[in-house]
């Protein structure tokens, strides 16, 4: 278990201000209130769902086995090994590119942190970083040159970061998606566990595999974020893909639709995912195009010669016969779900229907579909 530090100590060495605000005193930025904080006193968020390190050095780093300033180092080193078009060189350069600009001008949006958790492995920090991780790497990439930072008139140091403490009972996830949510640099694997993540925290759970009838409605969700249901199912719908193929997709920052064919055709075939985004990675070395269709057909090919070397092991369905077999699939799993209710999940339900009249609504659109399929 971590031990936390007192907080005499926090001020000691947490919250030297360089600004000369005086110790304890604070900076306002609109509505929030910042504090000046050194850059050794946090950590990222491991469960942060954008990442910026290399998985490997990402781990030391969340693990206190390796000091910041040294993880940026490190971080040069493996980006001139994977060359100037890896991943790795083109996150790292985002950092530089934010580097340079704080230091010519400061920091303009201070980053938000969180007091660590009582089960945090690491012990000599303070803080998690909420948002605002790449900020962070740019102060770390400072101080790891000896650079000073130019704030008006006054030069500062590089090892302190202005930052704002979120409140205790703050939803973490959700603070994080919308800060990553359009970045172009978040993978869409990485926004998949993030809505997972924050469906977790929603629910009161830590992050992990739960039964449905144990979290939230994803309509909460989708409410939360202001993301339509369609965009949500899509994105989820990563997440039944090997860990191995969300690992190239991650990798290779695969967009959502150019991935989406697999997603859709692919969930039971982890040999063909692995081909089919080897494919796509070779398309886009080459400077071929990768849209959605292009990536349909491709999937398609993959199941009609898996169909042919099997014989009837495999077949690729009609599309008819495969949207019959998902509707049937999915009048099962709604009916299952109903027939597990105990009596007092039935009282809530009833209750539901009661007070929500949408619910009511939609129900009864339901029963008049269900009047016309069956025959009299």
């Amino acid at each position: 278990m971590a031990k936390r530090k007192s907080a005499l100590a926090s001020l000691d060495f947490k919250r030297v201000d360089p600004l000369g605000l005086g110790e304890g005193q604070a900076v306002t930025t609109g509505a929030a209130i910042a504090a000046t904080y050194h850059i050794e006193s946090m950590l990222p968020d491991p469960d942060q769902p954008r990442a910026l390190l290399p998985e490997s050095l990402a781990e030391q780093v969340n693990n206190g086995q390796i000091a910041p300033m040294d993880a940026i180092l490190e971080w040069e080193r493996l980006a001139a090994m994977a060359g100037p078009d890896s991943p790795e060189a083109h996150l790292l350069e985002k950092v530089k590119e934010l580097a340079e600009a704080i230091a010519e001008h400061g920091l303009i949006n201070p980053i938000t942190i969180r007091l660590l958790n009582d089960d945090d492995p690491v012990e000599d920090i303070e803080y998690r970083i909420v948002t605002g991780e790449r900020r962070w790497w740019a102060h770390v990439y400072l101080a790891a040159k000896e650079r000073h930072i130019q704030e008006g008139n006054e030069r500062q140091t590089a090892t302190q970061i202005k930052a704002t403490l979120t409140p205790e009972g703050a939803r973490i996830r959700a603070h994080q998606l919308v800060e990553n949510w359009f970045r172009e640099d978040i993978s869409v694997v990485e926004k998949a566990y993030g809505l997972w993540g924050l469906r977790c925290e929603m629910s009161g759970l830590p992050f992990g595999n739960y039964d449905e009838r144990d979290l939230v409605n994803w309509q909460d969700v989708e409410a939360l974020l202001n993301i339509g249901r369609r965009q949500r199912r899509r994105i989820v719908r990563i997440l039944e893909l090997t860990e191995e193929a969300q690992a190239i997709i991650n990798g290779h920052r695969l967009s959502e639709r150019s991935v989406r064919p697999m997603a859709m055709k692919l969930v039971n075939y982890p040999e063909l995912q692995i081909e089919a985004l080897n494919q796509v990675i070779s398309w886009i070395a080459t400077g071929q195009g990768h849209g959605e269709k292009q990536v349909a057909k491709l999937v398609d090919t993959l199941l009609a010669r898996e169909a042919a070397k099997r014989g009837d092991a495999v077949s690729v369905e009609p599309p008819l016969q495969f949207q019959a077999k998902k509707f049937r699939s999915r009048v099962r799993s709604a009916l299952k779900l109903v027939s597990d209710l105990d009596t007092a999940s039935w009282g809530e339900a009833v209750d539901a229907v009661t007070v929500d009249e949408d619910l009511a609504t939609e129900l009864r659109q339901l029963r008049s579909v269900i009047d016309q399929l069956l025959p009299d």
